[in-house]
């Protein structure tokens, strides 16, 4: 059966297929008519094609109860209530499409399972572009959505589909919207420009968003949260045009991974905040995000602080920007092997939070292990009012030249931190500073060419200086400077060829027993001068 230049208006149903196993429908048109322009009911293995349904009273194109297996291409749907409507309908084709102009959405799919769209424009549509609820393993594949209205793909408890090579821009929220259950979807080479963010997951877990683009968002590229897990998102790229947003950001949700993802250009490159733990970030690029380029922060969800706890750095890279990697009462996360460089104040910021005066707590029991700071304005690495923390085999290099008093390793009213096997040279301030905290353990580092002193303790006790090297340091190799008691020991250390003292002994009213400078090796005497 072929139907060919048939033009249908002002009926209840236009052109209607009930019950029909194939045929063809060409060049023909369904206008004006009060419910749908061309309806499949029950209906498989029809072909669609060079057909226009416009101004239709619901939907232009309307496909239900178990119409399999049909195929619509060079069509136009425009200025009906939804441009395309598919519900209970599976593995149909619809292919080189124009969808525009509806007040609705320009494609609608519920209850479906195995359609594929292809190569179809869906534009300027007051509802969303493509909807897809209670639909699994659907394939959209290079359409492009344009200015729809609030979201240009929205998934709600849509699963196992397949977005790929899909351009979407100008709608006013987010570009990809998952949520509801959008389980185990597949984005693979997406293109996401404008409105609010590129690609969002809400209550979703297992999905895989790969060589994705986002640009032009005024808050985020790539967003996880509301309790989303196990979603992987590698080698994407958020390019913030806008300068305002975040690139990467994790909120409220757990066991997620990012990998070898770039985020260039916002506010922060990557964000993990409001309880957002046990994630994984490896491989991934940040540069010349205006304040930080990676973030671990436990805000204030309404009923006090949501923890961000247990997750993994690995191998990142922070470029630029007024702090490398910053965490703000955040516990138990490692950072290993990443690198920090050129930003304008410290390269790894470690903090606790306040609230007015009211200390909420620390960020502690962190660990951070072979990670380099170079050429940062701060200092190399910063921890402040925050216990427990463990940094071993770090390299600071060359940092704090834009803050007086900075330094390598800067460590600040925070007590029990495991110094180890650190590498502080050539830094502007001291290499290893300890002032104010107790309890600490300052062991087989190595510091050479600071221009202050290469390790200083400050009004400390219970802490242990032992086994480090500080040579050519411009002013001293090792200072104490006003204890607070006994406890604390430098033992077995070696200073050489340091500009004022290989070591020195500010202890004001409680100097340290000489006695407790335990068999060091040292070019110079200990000299002792309290104050």
């Amino acid at each position: 059966m072929t139907i060919r230049n048939c033009h249908v208006s002002n009926f209840g149903a236009g052109i209607r297929f009930l019950g029909t196993n194939g045929g063809l429908l060409i060049d023909s048109s369904s206008a004006t008519n009060r419910f749908g322009g061309i309806t499949l009911e029950g209906s498989s293995g029809v072909v669609v094609r060079s057909t226009d349904a416009h101004d239709n009273g619901l939907s232009g194109f309307f496909l239900w109860r178990n119409s399999v297996g049909n195929q619509f291409s060079d069509t136009t749907s425009t200025n009906n209530r939804t441009g395309f409507f598919l519900t209970e309908s599976d593995d149909n084709l619809f292919k080189n499409n124009m969808v525009s102009g509806n007040s609705a959405d320009g494609v609608s799919v519920f209850g479906s399972s195995g359609n594929e769209f292809k190569n179809n424009h869906i534009h300027d549509n007051s509802g969303q572009g493509v909807s897809v609820g209670d639909s699994d393993s659907n394939i959209f594949k290079d359409n492009t959505l344009a200015d729809n209205g609030m979201f240009g793909f929205l998934a709600l408890n849509a699963g196992s589909n397949t977005f790929t090579r899909n351009d979407v821009s100008g709608h006013t929220d987010q570009q990809f919207h998952f949520a509801n259950g959008s389980d185990g979807n597949l984005l693979v080479a997406n293109a996401a420009s404008g409105g609010e963010a590129g690609y969002v997951f809400l209550a979703s877990a297992g999905n895989l968003a790969k060589d994705n683009y986002a640009t032009a968002y005024t808050s985020g590229g790539y967003g996880i949260s509301e309790g989303s897990s196990h979603n992987s998102l590698h080698n994407n790229v958020a390019d913030d045009g806008l300068g305002g947003g975040h690139g990467f950001s994790i909120n409220e949700s757990h066991h997620n991974e990012l990998i070898d993802n770039t985020a260039i250009g916002g506010v922060i490159g990557f964000s993990l905040d409001f309880g957002a733990t046990d994630n994984t970030l490896k491989g991934n690029y940040a540069a010349g995000n205006s304040i930080i380029q990676f973030a671990i922060e436990s805000s204030d969800g309404g009923s006090g602080l949501l923890r961000s706890d247990r997750n993994h750095l690995v191998n990142n890279t922070a470029e630029g920007g007024e702090i490398g990697f910053f965490l703000r009462t955040a516990s138990d996360n490692v950072l290993q092997s990443n690198t920090a460089s050129g930003a304008s104040g410290n390269g790894f910021d470690i903090e606790g939070t306040y609230d007015g005066a009211v200390f909420l707590g620390g960020s502690d029991g962190n660990t951070l292990t072979d990670n380099s700071s170079i050429a940062n304005g701060g200092s190399g690495f910063l921890v402040w009012d925050s216990d427990g923390n463990v940094l071993t085999a770090n390299l600071a290099h060359d940092n704090a030249s834009g803050f007086d008093g900075a330094s390598g390793f800067d460590v600040r009213w925070s007590d029990n931190t495991e110094l180890s096997r650190n590498e502080a040279t050539d830094n502007e301030g001291d290499g290893i500073l300890v002032l104010f905290g107790d309890g600490s353990t300052i062991t087989r580092n190595t510091t050479n060419g600071n221009t202050v002193s290469g390790v200083a303790v400050i009004f400390v006790a219970d802490t242990d200086v032992k086994r480090n090297t500080s040579l050519n340091n411009n002013s001293n190799g090792f200072a104490v400077i006003a204890t607070n008691g006994i406890g604390t020991v430098l033992s077995r250390n070696t200073a050489c060829g340091n500009g004022d003292f290989d070591a020195v002994d500010f202890s004001g009213n409680i100097p340290l027993d000489p006695a407790l400078w335990d068999n060091n090796g040292f070019c110079q005497d200990v000299v002792f001068q309290p104050v």
